[in-house]
């Protein structure tokens, strides 16, 4: 009796934990849509202020696709963009989403934002020559564009990594490319034009080797 009692306990309390986990995950996804739902409200009662400022942008080859002789190649290109917000009102904003489109001639092209990955590459700002074939490579990392931004008045600056896709090489400086932030059904935007594209033979960003991934960045 005494053993039938313990499996019992047992199994009462393992099925208590089964629907408890379950229970709170299903509460906890409510809260957050409820959260959500009252932020989407209160941004189309009073809309946000934000200013968005692309201070810098480097687009670069990321790789060609195979073109018969007919066309010009297509290619894929890495797109990073040095952004600064400031916000106006409200106290404080939460942004949803990053979104960059790419048109030119009025067609617009097929632009993914590549988040989380910034850490494995670094902005190279100075390359030295040493003797012979070796170079000494000199930069720094940079820090991903936070989506929170906590205070009114206050310059928040970061980083965003894109990857355009097939575009031909001799159209790049015509591109207009858009950078919607967006929260709910509000957002805002900032342009900038492909010949602006701040690359150079010394300055570019380039993946670090695995080793180097693990630090610590630093905004730029």
């Amino acid at each position: 009796m005494l053993a039938y009692e313990k499996f019992q306990f047992g199994s009462i309390s393992n099925r208590f934990w089964k629907y408890g986990i379950i229970t709170a995950f299903i509460v906890a996804c409510f809260v957050s849509w409820r959260k959500k739902l009252n932020r989407v409200r209160e941004y189309e009662r009073k809309p946000p202020s934000l200013t968005v400022e692309i201070l810098e942008m480097y687009v670069q080859k990321l790789s060609e696709m195979p073109a018969d002789e007919r066309f010009r190649p297509l290619t894929n290109w890495d797109v990073f963009l040095h952004v600064k917000l400031v916000l106006n009102e409200p106290d404080r904003l939460l942004l949803d989403d990053y979104r960059l489109t790419a048109t030119l001639y009025g067609n617009e092209f097929q632009v993914v934002w590549w988040t989380g990955d910034l850490g494995n590459y670094g902005l190279t700002t100075l390359t030295t020559k040493i003797k012979g074939e070796s170079s000494l490579i000199a930069g720094y990392r940079v820090t991903e564009l936070a989506k929170d931004v906590q205070r009114r008045n206050n310059p928040v600056e970061g980083w965003l990594h894109f990857k355009a896709l097939r575009l031909i090489e001799d159209d790049m400086p015509k591109v207009i490319y858009r950078l919607y932030c967006s929260a709910g059904s509000w957002s805002t935007y900032a342009e900038i034009t492909g010949d602006k594209n701040s690359l150079s033979t010394e300055k570019y960003f380039q993946k670090l080797p695995k080793e180097q991934t693990h630090g610590r960045g630093t905004n730029a």
